[in-house]
């Protein structure tokens, strides 16, 4: 049973590792999409010209525009619009995920 719990967190644990590195790699292609600096700069709170992805992951507003889906009346292009859904699905992804890792032990130890 030990076993089965260990694999399981493990499981979990390197498919959260996967879809964060998808996530930030979804942050880099929508940085790379044409004017999409226009458009960046009216989903967040503070842009420089320096935008990179970790800033992206700082800003509050950001992250909330992505996990609400309110991005979607606030951003005019096509592009931008699928590319910001790619991100999304990735972000929301990693949420059960990590609830899973964070219960496994606790059940694990209730059981015992």
């Amino acid at each position: 049973m030990l076993d089965l719990v260990f694999n399981l967190f493990f499981l979990c644990f390197f498919l959260l590792v996967i879809l964060m590195l998808k996530y930030l790699n979804s942050l880099d292609d929508l940085l790379l999409i044409k004017n999409s600096q226009q458009e960046i700069e009216k989903l967040t709170l503070s842009f420089s010209k320096g935008q990179d992805r970790l800033m992206l992951m700082r800003d509050i507003r950001f992250y909330f525009l992505l996990i609400t889906g309110k991005y979607k009346t606030i951003v005019d292009s096509d592009e931008m619009l699928i590319a910001l859904g790619i991100c999304r699905k990735y972000l929301l992804f990693q949420y059960p995920l990590a609830i899973v890792m964070f219960l496994i032990p606790i059940i694990n130890k209730l059981a015992q």
